[in-house]
């Protein structure tokens, strides 16, 4: 007999010291997060680039240059020459002031306007290094500019530059005088420039830290102005702003939770206890995941505030309920199972950022449950509320109309709600990150209106064909002409010459070169253009085309994707077709479509699990049809408080747990009791502080999923209030100044 009492002992000595030797991991070597669009969305065709492709060089932050005293920048000759010296000095010369100092972080390539204007010079017998003045770099004429039919590489590299690296309403003038208002005689006019960055480091994502400091540095010891902007540089910012939040969050949901645990059960022990096990569950969770091999995104900080919400409920029903200790046990039991059921959809989501916040949500909900049943039980029930008071514990009474009709018309006020919600769903972007106030998004609409390179976006298209495949590589060859047509496509028009921005297989070869390898080979050669054939243990397997494309039109870009795999298919060519503003697109069109089919099998998956916890299928069926209707609710209310993102769904499918939670509860033959509906709605207010604070949050994602669990506990407690009428012992009403048959609640 004391062999069997001390078995339970032992283990919930093992499970403490598993759990502090988790959490002591978590605090000793804490997670960084990461946001980057590699998180949110699986993109086969960039993972296939980066994994096979034997030179991977593409554009991730942009540097912006003006002067100091503003005015013409590129056609101030000693300007430009001070320019091109700084870009020598910072990719040569590591004793400048102006060197790249560090060694974590490195450049792989610097694309700038006049670097290219310096290679098309070159190709003309002219230096615009020492040059003393334009005349001589213009003079002789170079007849057609650098756009001419017989240009250069070179040449046309520069032209392309001068478009893609000056603002729009700058003046071409050599780079390509067929343009309206540019003059062969001229240099190109304009009073700032970009540089194009690419830099790596040993890990991942690559810290820009050392460009930011570069840039200020460099501001403040020349004549010049450095500021960098980009898409990453916003990422940087969202996941600033994302720390900033949970750390503004964390702090006042443990004290808001301390007082309201307070408040409720007036057991300042209690209270202590179950925070402290909070606590130990975030910690754990982090350690269990990151053991695991979990990648974790700054997204998934929003879970932690949402499991210290959760993870309190147990403290309630133990020490405020009237239900027996068993009781408890199945009640949470049920609630834990039935919320995993519902949160395990948004595991199995083809959207990356939903799958890990449903993960990081499903295993802080298992350990929260454990501790509740293994750690804190004997304490809960030891202090348990002990009032002698017997009028809390008798059932409660309601009219039957109430019994009868609360739960249908509820459930009516649900259907008609996802009736009239409008519909649509936000493409995933960098932009759905930040507060529409951030500065640094005006920086990107600015560049956007200026530029066609912060306009544009890149669609990647992957091929297999075999190196040495003379059929395969003519298809290819017409795939790569054929989509250049496309009037999707981003080209430089000079009027003479179009040139789509698609790089690929080089053109314009000699026609003996009819292999993939053969006509690379000959190209890297003669013009030193780069490498994109993918290959694997030496030999190449395929291709990668890149395009540029408008990166303000995704409706444009669904339909260009979709179009460039029908000629794919139509030329019996395989690959992928990827890009962030495409594969945006295409999961956000897929969740639309597929969103309200996840509601329904998540509810098919709480049908199962409850019914078999509670072997009753009727029971089930109850608590699946809620769920249900909670999650329908809840997404229509996103579709008017927030709009769909990419945190709906894991915000409905665990407002769906919640209802499966408190139905589960109400669910139970038990008849409802004052303590009872009591501890049903401290436990929903509980969980409901911490959520308003979230929804307070600056970071947009934070934000909505605060504001949609809001609605979601609000929904699930009156949903499952409704229920638990089904129990009650029913108020007859016989006419006016009738009593009910047997003992009343005041009695």
């Amino acid at each position: 007999m004391e062999r069997m009492k001390s078995e339970p002992v032992r283990f919930r000595f093992g499970f403490i010291v598993v759990l502090l030797i988790l959490s002591a991991i978590a605090v000793i070597d804490p997670v960084d997060p990461s946001l980057s669009t590699d998180l949110m969305f699986q993109d086969e065709a960039k993972e296939r680039i980066n994994s096979e492709r034997s030179s991977w060089k593409y554009s991730d932050l942009v540097v912006r240059i003006s002067h100091d005293e503003g005015g013409q920048l590129s056609s101030n000759l000693t300007r430009v020459q001070e320019l091109i010296f700084i870009e020598n000095e910072l990719l040569n010369n590591q004793s400048s002031q102006y060197a790249w100092t560090s060694t974590d972080v490195w450049i792989v390539d610097l694309q700038s306007p006049y670097s290219s204007w310096s290679n098309a010079f070159n190709d003309s017998g002219r230096s615009l290094q020492n040059a003393t003045r334009w005349g001589e770099l213009l003079q002789p004429e170079i007849e057609g500019g650098w756009c001419a039919e017989n240009s250069t590489n070179n040449q046309m590299q520069a032209f392309q530059d001068t478009l893609m690296l000056l603002p729009s309403d700058s003046r071409a003038n050599i780079a390509c005088p067929n343009l309206s208002g540019s003059s062969v005689i001229l240099p190109p006019e304009s009073n700032e420039i970009l540089w194009v960055l690419h830099l790596e480091s040993h890990t991942q994502p690559t810290d820009w830290d050392p460009l930011f400091e570069w840039a200020e540095n460099a501001s403040q010891s020349t004549d010049y102005q450095f500021s960098t902007a980009g898409v990453n540089l916003l990422f940087g910012i969202a996941k600033e702003t994302a720390e900033q939040d949970l750390s503004a969050v964390m702090v006042p949901s443990f004290v808001l939770l301390l007082a309201l645990l307070w408040f409720g059960l007036r057991d300042f022990v209690i209270a202590s206890a179950t925070l402290a096990g909070v606590g130990v569950v975030m910690l754990s969770t982090v350690s269990i995941l990151t053991l695991a091999g979990h990648q974790f995104s700054i997204i998934d900080g929003i879970a932690l505030p949402i499991v210290m919400g959760v993870a309190v409920d147990g403290a309630f029903w133990y020490c405020r309920s009237s239900r027996t200790r068993d009781e408890v046990r199945q009640m949470l039991f049920v609630a834990m199972m039935t919320t995993i059921a519902a949160v395990m959809l948004a595991i199995i989501s083809p959207i990356l950022i939903q799958k890990s916040l449903g993960l990081v949500m499903a295993t802080g909900i298992l350990l929260s449950w454990a501790v509740s049943r293994f750690i804190l039980e004997d304490l809960f029930l030891s202090r348990r509320e002990t009032d002698e008071d017997i009028r809390l514990d008798l059932p409660m009474r309601f009219p039957e109309q109430i019994e009868e009709k609360s739960w249908s018309v509820l459930l009516a006020l649900f259907a008609v709600l996802v009736l009239v919600s409008p519909g649509g769903v936000a493409i995933m972007s960098v932009e759905s990150f930040l507060p529409e106030d951030t500065p640094e998004l005006k920086e990107i609409e600015d560049l956007e209106s200026r530029y066609i390179l912060a306009s544009s976006t890149t669609l990647y298209v992957t091929i297999d064909v075999e190196g040495d495949d003379t059929d395969k590589s003519q298809q290819v060859l017409e795939f790569q002409k054929r989509v250049s047509l496309h009037p999707s496509v981003i080209s430089l028009d000079t009027g003479m010459v179009r040139q789509p921005l698609v790089t690929g297989i080089p053109l314009g070869l000699n026609s003996s070169f009819d292999t993939i390898d053969m006509m690379f080979d000959e190209a890297i050669i003669s013009n030193d253009i780069t490498d994109q054939r993918l290959m694997r243990d030496g030999e190449t397997k395929g291709v990668a085309i890149q395009i540029q494309i408008d990166s303000r039109d995704s409706d444009a870009a669904l339909a260009f994707g979709e179009d460039v795999r029908y000629l794919m298919g139509s030329l019996n060519l395989t690959g992928e077709v990827g890009g962030d503003l495409f594969i945006g697109a295409e999961v956000a069109k897929t969740f639309e479509e597929s969103r309200i089919v996840q509601i329904l099998l998540a509810g098919v998956m709480v049908l199962i699990v409850s019914s078999m916890v509670l072997k009753s299928f009727p029971k089930g069926l109850r608590i699946a049809i809620g769920a249900v209707a909670v999650g329908a609710a809840v997404d229509a209310m996103a579709g008017y408080m927030t709009g769909r993102g990419m945190e709906t769904a894991p915000a409905v499918l665990l407002g769906m747990g919640f209802a499966a939670d408190y139905l589960s509860h109400a669910s139970a033959d038990h008849p409802p009791t004052r303590r009872d509906n009591s501890a049903r709605w401290l436990a929903g207010m509980t969980s409901l502080s911490v959520f308003v604070l979230v929804s307070f949050a600056a970071f947009p994602p934070a934000r909505n999923m605060g504001q949609l669990l809001t609605a979601s506990i609000l929904l699930s407690v009156i949903l499952a209030t409704t229920l638990s009428f089904q129990n009650a012992p029913s108020v007859v009403s016989k006419g006016p100044g009738a009593r009910p048959p047997g003992p009343t609640n005041e009695e």
